[in-house]
């Protein structure tokens, strides 16, 4: 199995990490605008050229320094059965926000595509995080 793993520094603190992991305002703000996020379940919808790509999640685990979900629904199956990890840890000035993207059975396109993409997001979520200035995936206007 393949995993992706990134990570990033931000100057927020933990609390302020999680929320924008686990709210549907914070993911908003970094990941994507349409998303619904709750303590049980999570989705997540990016507007293609192709259609729409729609990942759904189970939580698994939500504490003070880690979330994780299982993909367990969608209609991208390189997606489902993966798991994402969220690690946080305390440094000095702020939190190290570690991201494991779990799973993936085999190099595709897709896995390709993840390792740029996740390189973008984390990115965009210190950005949210630090500047308040994120750079989310954007529904395209009908």
């Amino acid at each position: 199995m393949l995993s992706i793993q990134q990570q990033i520094v931000t100057k927020a603190d933990k609390a302020t990490v999680m929320a924008a992991l686990a709210t549907a305002d914070g993911v908003r703000h970094w990941w994507t605008d349409d998303c619904d996020v709750d303590d049980k379940k999570t989705s997540y919808r990016f507007d293609k050229d192709a259609g729409t790509m729609e990942v759904g999640f189970d939580v698994k685990a939500k504490s003070g320094d880690r979330y994780e979900l299982q993909c367990a629904r969608g209609n991208n199956p390189d997606w489902t059965g993966t798991t994402l990890v969220f690690r946080l840890v305390d440094v000095a000035g702020g939190t190290k926000v570690e991201l494991e993207h779990q799973g993936f059975a085999r190099p595709s396109e897709v896995y390709a595509m993840c390792v740029n993409g996740w390189s973008y997001f984390m990115s965009s979520r210190r950005g949210y995080l630090d500047d308040g200035k994120g750079q989310p995936f954007q529904r395209k206007k009908q």
